[in-house]
């Protein structure tokens, strides 16, 4: 597709991309609105000792 756009050929846009460290992607952040892992292993450990969603809910906040 690169190679298409700039009319060359797709091993040029390789040996390109190769030679100066490829593509560089910005960082990916996660939503506030996603669990953080210590807080699946909050939920994880009180599933594991037979509380309620309501108990659980309860301390996440």
């Amino acid at each position: 597709m690169t190679g298409r756009a700039l009319g060359a050929p797709m091993h040029h846009v390789r040996q390109f991309l190769y030679q100066s460290g490829g593509v560089r992607l910005t960082p990916q952040t996660r939503s506030e609105r996603h669990l953080s892992g210590s807080e699946r292993e909050e939920i994880s450990r009180g599933i594991a000792a037979g509380e309620s969603a309501r108990q659980l809910a309860k301390f996440s906040w």
